[in-house]
């Protein structure tokens, strides 16, 4: 390989990488791929990052990456211009993510190729429809997609929704949905939902029976690989693929949460401290991964900061109890009716736990009020709604490291929620962007 073609390797490398970067929310989790080329062809040997544990369904989604990078690199290099070279890399991602919803690693296949394109199209009619309004209302409609037609009333009976099927003849699509306009509010998704099937017609209408959870609620949980949920909010689309993993479109741009991961890489920071893999422990991490899911779907912000067992005080390691640290590490409050409110946390005996019989919609209550829920490593919870001293949360951001009394591995992580995005910040995952 000469100069030239070793430099649009190296290009076409850099690029991509900054791509799934986003699209996988790999940022500050030292995402890389290696590679070996020859004059004509581009091998993608591995794709590596500094989280341990790999999903199932991740790495399934990388090797398949790895395969769709060394087959467009010909004809990333015979594009003429960089707004060529562009389309590519669009059409690469693209393809990428039409994979994951099909579930299918190939895409040359006749009837992958079709479906693609009538894939692409369904979500063109999405976006449009996302930008919908109804008396100055945003369109929130949300879509059951069943594969097969015919299983459709008994997979939602039994997840005890009603059905609605229409004649054949029928059948809708989106753009039809225009010719009612009240429709963009009436199939609200809590209610009402519109079903699909695998060419993406409107087959019929999906109604909840008397429950205290809404479609979305119901559907956004489902585990039958048969079914995929998707519904738009504030001009985005959400494609559940299954109860892990959610698809988000926001201005023509895709970025897969993958719940998994954010459950992964709890256990690897808080598992490394005290060896923790018993299921008792692998069931608090799934409960707090849930809400953490609920809150992201929500768009609500939270801040969890999760506590190291060794206290470090200027520059030694000390013994402490929960109070100790958290009077360092906290900012003091000086309201003293905030104590009266801080029993809802408490049980007879001590502070309550992440754990099966523990409220969620108490921890989501708690994480949704300004300030950081701080949890210890055994994810009990000592303290909600209190703000942090902002030199303890990174000593790169303070260049007079004598200033600083207590050092940042007083804290095993801190987990942000903001806007829909999670971040991960510990010693291990600096600003790591996850979801």
């Amino acid at each position: 390989m000469d100069t030239q073609e070793k430099l649009d390797a190296d290009k076409y490398i850099h690029i991509l990488q900054r791509k799934f970067e986003s699209i996988l929310g790999t940022e500050g989790l030292d995402f890389s791929l290696k590679y070996m080329s020859d004059d004509e062809h581009l091998f993608i040997e591995k794709i590596t990052w500094n989280f341990r544990t790999l999903t199932d369904g991740f790495e399934n989604a990388l090797q398949f990456l790895m395969a769709i990078l060394s087959e467009y690199f010909p004809i990333y290099k015979k594009a003429n211009n960089s707004l060529e070279k562009s389309i590519v890399i669009d059409n690469i991602c693209d393809i990428f993510i039409y994979c994951l919803i099909l579930n299918t690693t190939d895409k040359n296949s006749r009837r992958d190729y079709v479906q693609m394109n009538k894939l692409k199209a369904f979500i063109n009619d999405l976006v449009d429809l996302a930008s919908q309004t109804y008396e100055q209302r945003i369109c929130t409609a949300s879509f059951i997609l069943i594969k097969q037609t015919q299983d459709a009333k008994n997979i939602l009976h039994n997840l005890n929704i009603d059905f609605i099927l229409f004649e054949e003849k029928n059948y809708i699509n989106i753009p039809d949905i225009s010719k009612y306009s009240r429709a963009y509010r009436l199939v609200d998704g809590l209610s009402l939902s519109y079903v699909i099937n695998s060419d993406y017609q409107i087959i019929g209408i999906a109604k909840k029976r008397k429950s205290h959870q809404s479609i979305k609620e119901i559907c956004s949980t489902i585990t039958d690989d048969r079914v995929q949920f998707i519904y738009l909010n504030e001009k985005k689309i959400y494609w559940h693929l299954d109860k892990d993993r959610v698809l988000l479109s926001e201005n023509f741009q895709w970025k897969l949460k993958d719940y998994n991961v954010i459950k992964s890489i709890l256990k690897d920071i808080i598992a490394d401290s005290h060896n923790q893999t018993n299921s008792a422990f692998d069931s608090q991490i799934q409960i707090l991964c849930n809400v953490i899911k609920d809150l992201s779907n929500t768009n609500t912000g939270a801040l969890f900061a999760i506590l190291d067992d060794n206290f470090y005080f200027e520059g030694k390691l000390r013994k402490y109890r929960d109070k100790t640290i958290l009077n360092e590490i906290l900012v003091s409050e000086k309201a003293e009716t905030a104590n009266l409110y801080k029993k809802v946390i408490t049980n007879q005996t001590d502070n309550i736990s992440i754990k099966q019989n523990t409220d969620p919609y108490l921890i989501k209550l708690i994480a949704d009020v300004d300030g950081a829920v701080i949890l210890n490593k055994k994810l009990k919870i000592l303290d909600f709604g209190r703000m942090i001293q902002p030199q303890n949360i990174d000593d790169s951001t303070n260049n007079n490291k004598k200033s600083k009394k207590y050092s940042q591995k007083n804290l095993l992580g801190y987990l942000k929620i903001n806007s829909g995005a999670v971040k991960i910040l510990s010693t291990k995952y600096r600003e790591g962007h996850v979801l």
